[in-house]
């Protein structure tokens, strides 16, 4: 931090305890308001500094994602949550923001943005009492993942039990189909669930692990060509195994053989041992191996 007016050095990233290792240093992620500076930290949270005595903290208050500068979406448009079902269970899995989990629970739609960085995940049956709903009870953990996305089965193929079919159909679990919000709902349902109830490929089947693990893929931070991470959750005991940092921005493939998956970008050849999360690797820039145990 500099003073405008003399140049002077006022405080430095070390300076600021507690929050030294959120500071990010794209300066879009910076802004003052109300003589107070607020940042998007690199866990995707907002801190507020003050100024006048250099401290910072996390906050809620003050501030919103669409005060910060970022390349609007022309148009309407929606995207659809984080979602995979199995007919292991009952109920849903969704990854959710807190501003996708507000909108649902508005009764609207989630609309495409760049806001939404930290998911948490949910368990849920996305229908109650007729209606598209999940509430912040049905939260699994507190941990947040950043951009996080279900790794997917391609292999698996939907079951055709009644169970299942409930579990991921509007209709079926609605009361009343002649009520005059019904239209509205249904349409809801499947612009966020992306058409869950009528795909009849594995695309919401979770890839799962010899452990009985579901795979995640995150973010280390928010910044552009942040590593990724790769963490097993899971869903019984509704923790998380382990968590391995991937040195990759991107993944193009997967391949799942085992215990062992198999991870492929253009800059690395990864192999991740599912029972432990040890990962071995290739980089094909620097022609070296490496090796990486999971945090």
């Amino acid at each position: 931090m500099i003073a405008l007016k003399t140049g002077k050095t006022l405080a430095k990233t070390s300076d600021f305890k507690g929050i030294q290792n959120q500071l990010p240093k794209n300066y879009e992620n910076y802004l003052v308001k109300d003589q107070l500076v607020y940042f998007k930290g690199l866990d995707g949270q907002f801190y507020r500094i003050n100024p006048k005595n250099l401290t910072g903290k996390v906050t809620k208050e003050g501030i919103r994602a669409a005060d910060f500068p970022e390349t609007p979406v022309s148009g309407e448009k929606f995207e659809t949550a984080q979602i995979i079902a199995t007919p292991d269970n009952d109920q849903l899995f969704a990854l959710l923001s807190d501003k996708e989990l507000q909108a649902i629970q508005a009764g609207g739609d989630i609309e495409m943005d760049q806001e939404n960085e930290r998911s948490y995940l949910y368990q849920t049956k996305l229908v109650k009492q007729n209606k598209v709903a999940v509430s912040d009870n049905e939260k699994v953990m507190s941990e947040a993942f950043i951009s996080g996305e279900f790794i997917l089965d391609s292999s698996r193929k939907r079951p055709t039990n009644d169970a299942f079919h409930t579990l991921t159909d509007f209709t079926s679990q609605v009361s009343d189909t002649e009520n005059s919000a019904y239209s509205n709902e249904y349409n809801r349902f499947v612009r966020i669930t992306g058409g869950l109830g009528v795909a009849t490929s594995s695309k919401y089947l979770p890839l799962a692990t010899s452990e009985g693990n579901w795979l995640i893929l995150h973010y280390e931070t928010i910044e552009r060509n942040s590593s990724l991470k790769l963490s097993a959750f899971n869903p019984r005991t509704k923790q998380v195994s382990w968590t391995t940092l991937l040195y990759t921005s991107s993944i193009s493939s997967t391949l799942k053989q085992g215990d062992k998956l198999t991870l492929l970008s253009n800059d690395d050849l990864l192999e991740m041992n599912l029972k432990n999360g040890n990962l071995k690797g290739y980089s094909f820039q620097n022609d070296r191996f490496f090796s990486k145990k999971p945090e």
